[in-house]
């Protein structure tokens, strides 16, 4: 029978109720502690979109430092915090959906592959890859179904945060946004960029999970075996590679903060082109052109033609844009959060 190696908590002994609520709330407090990175990471993402339709209401900025210098200069403190309100309002449910999918399908699949690989023992893999590639799905899945409630608000926090410091700004607000994005394109509107999210944060959860539980374990393997003792006989009943809780603390944030930046990294090419298609509305201007004197507006694009556009008007480089910003922001709130996981699920 396949054996899966240890586990801090499993689903079964866990209060769901207490660590969804917990973990969801933790989990949203350190991310708005390091939100400013990821408004921050948005604008240099679509800054390069500048042309005769595409004009962005701020002006470039030439690397991280200079974009939170001029920000916090032009539209002050809280100019770092634009759709904040609304990214919080998608987390919450989100963050809960998230995590009960995520546990749930690798007890399932935890406890279903030994019966099938009884069965099927010449055609699946052995345990350890299969371990692997259970966290991997689990990952992928979570963020799929979680992206259902987090991408309408996703969408309005990114229209909000490209907003620069305009007299009258095309949304006042978490609502009116929402009123007209309702307005002009309807409940599609909302999940505009569908595509390019999922082929973003899909491949960054099962990224993400697969870094942290395989550099979890590799580090734990590294300890020292100890022998659990039976309380009564004082037989030895098991061999640990347990480190003290204050070490394991460490490992966590440690692991979780490396898997946090090479999912963001690997993944940044296709957050850049779902930033741009998300809010490429918003930059849609009217041109007036003088031999004619009709207006026109630039077309909506889809993926390919985004990709197509921002390689041959920029380089390849441009793929890149906001990698520092998003690799900030997902290190540690990734590193935090892992750590605060393993934290509720010990406590839960």
């Amino acid at each position: 029978m396949a054996d899966f190696g240890e586990d801090t908590i499993d689903w079964e002994d866990m209060d769901m109720a207490r660590f969804l609520t917990v973990g969801s709330v933790i989990s949203i407090s350190i991310d708005s502690l390091l939100f400013p990175f990821d408004m921050v990471k948005t604008r240099l993402q679509v800054q390069g979109q500048r042309s005769a339709f595409s004009q962005p209401s701020f002006p470039r900025y030439y690397n991280l430092r200079h974009a939170i210098r001029t920000i916090r200069t032009q539209e002050g403190h809280f100019g770092l915090y634009k759709g904040f309100r609304a990214n919080v309002l998608g987390s919450l449910p989100a963050e809960c959906l998230y995590y009960t999918v995520y546990e749930s399908f690798k007890h399932g699949w935890k406890s279903s592959y030994p019966v099938l690989q009884e069965r099927y023992s010449t055609v699946l893999p052995d345990a350890e890859t299969a371990e692997h590639l259970g966290i991997l799905l689990a990952g992928g899945l979570a963020e799929m179904v979680s992206a259902s409630i987090w991408i309408p608000t996703d969408i309005i926090a990114q229209k909000l945060m490209v907003q620069g410091p305009l007299k009258t700004p095309k949304y006042k607000g978490v609502y009116d946004c929402l009123r007209q994005i309702a307005k002009q394109d309807g409940w599609r509107g909302f999940y505009r960029g569908w595509t390019a999210t999922a082929l973003t944060f899909v491949p960054a959860g099962a990224v993400q999970w697969t870094v942290y539980e395989s550099c979890r374990k590799q580090i734990y393997r590294q300890y020292p075996s100890s022998v659990e003792l039976d309380q009564e006989s004082l037989l030895p009943v098991a061999e640990t590679n347990t480190p003290a809780p204050l070490v394991q603390s460490c490992i966590h944030l440690f692991c979780g903060t490396v898997a946090g930046a090479t999912a963001a990294m690997v993944t940044n090419p296709m957050d850049v082109i779902k930033s741009r298609l998300q809010v490429q509305d918003y930059y849609s201007k009217q041109l007036l052109v003088s031999t004619t004197h009709q207006c026109t507006s630039a077309p909506i694009m889809g993926i390919r033609a985004m990709f197509r556009a921002t390689v041959q008007q920029e380089g390849w480089r441009a793929l890149l844009s906001g990698v520092q910003a998003r690799m900030l922001y997902q290190a540690p709130v990734c590193g935090l959060t892992m750590l605060t996981y393993e934290m509720v699920k010990l406590f839960a």
